[in-house]
């Protein structure tokens, strides 16, 4: 009886429209941990602000062309976009919360290394309405500081 229930919420959920789809903070969260696991952002890059995504293009084009202008040097984005604390790949990563405000909701997230407890380490995701839906506005690293801003100063030098 409970696989049949699962497959008829399942085949609900498939037979929405669209328009309807909203995700929740914890599933935005999961969303992001598996783009960060899989190395594919690309279903991340689908749930920012526009703000945010506009950003992340501006710095990946900038970074381009400082890469086109010296092809012997890394640019300032060389490992890519720093969409967590630490570039090092860490081989668990969770939602474990929830905080911020009904405006902006946060999810915390825990970047785990299971052989080295001492590595681990938590950000939050900032989120945002847009269209009455949660879309990413910003990543809050683990001292505070933001995505945005890295990429900001990625280039002020």
């Amino acid at each position: 009886m409970r696989r049949t229930l699962l497959a008829l919420a399942a085949f609900a959920a498939a037979t929405l429209p669209a328009h309807a789809v909203s995700l929740t903070g914890a599933q935005v969260g999961d969303i992001f941990c598996y783009g960060r696991l899989s190395g594919d952002m690309a279903p991340v890059e689908a749930i920012l602000t526009p703000e945010l995504g506009a950003a992340i293009a501006d710095a990946e084009s900038r970074n381009d062309a400082i890469q086109k202008s010296a092809p012997d040097e890394k640019p300032p984005l060389g490992d890519g976009i720093p969409w967590q604390s630490f570039q090092d790949y860490a081989p668990r990563c969770s939602v474990v919360g929830m905080t911020g405000s009904a405006e902006h909701p946060e999810v915390v997230l825990f970047y785990q290394f299971p052989d080295n407890p001492a590595g681990n380490w938590s950000d939050k995701l900032e989120l945002t309405f847009v269209d009455k839906r949660l879309r990413i506005n910003d990543v809050i690293y683990k001292d505070g500081s933001r995505l945005t801003q890295a990429l900001h100063d990625a280039f002020a030098q």
